[in-house]
């Protein structure tokens, strides 16, 4: 599905920005062991998108590329490409830790953690400001925990709703 994207945007030159978020891993397997080339940029490329990759995830470099992206869309260049190199802090699906399956080290994180985005914006912020939107974002994860909690399981029938076979 990603070949073909690409490619229908590019033949259509619809104004299109994808971006590809790598966290070098799938699942419990690191790029450069399921990809002969990890080259996701020149798979871009490949199907005539123009692509960048920004390699620190820098979150104020990826909104000014992205802005001048856009207006390049919007002029009518056609689809353009970001690999937006980014690492997992936690498990492939769910809350937890996982370096003690061996797949990967805490070592390996230390950087990532280091560079985090939130933490560097939050820095940014005046001290009252901050302090009022962390107050507002828990009330609001508290909110959505509690009608999670409180809201009845869905009926069998409703697993198969919306499945075509």
């Amino acid at each position: 599905m990603f070949a073909e994207s690409l490619n229908f945007a590019a033949l259509k030159r619809l104004p299109i920005l994808f971006v590809c978020e790598n966290n070098q891993y799938a699942i419990h397997t690191h790029q450069s062991r399921r990809q002969g080339l990890p080259d996701i940029c020149g798979r871009a490329h490949a199907q005539g998108v123009p692509a960048e990759r920004i390699a620190d995830s820098d979150i104020l470099h990826l909104h000014a590329r992205s802005q001048k992206a856009v207006e390049c869309l919007r002029n009518g260049a056609g689809p353009y490409f970001f690999e937006v190199m980014t690492y997992r802090w936690h498990e492939h699906v769910g809350p937890n830790r996982d370096f003690h399956l061996g797949y990967r080290t805490e070592a390996e994180a230390v950087p990532w953690k280091a560079n985090d985005q939130v933490a560097r914006l939050g820095d940014t912020l005046e001290v009252e400001n901050r302090r009022k939107i962390e107050v507002e974002l828990e009330e609001e994860i508290k909110a959505a925990l509690a009608f999670a909690d409180s809201s009845p399981f869905p009926k069998e029938e409703e697993l198969y709703a919306d499945v075509y076979q």
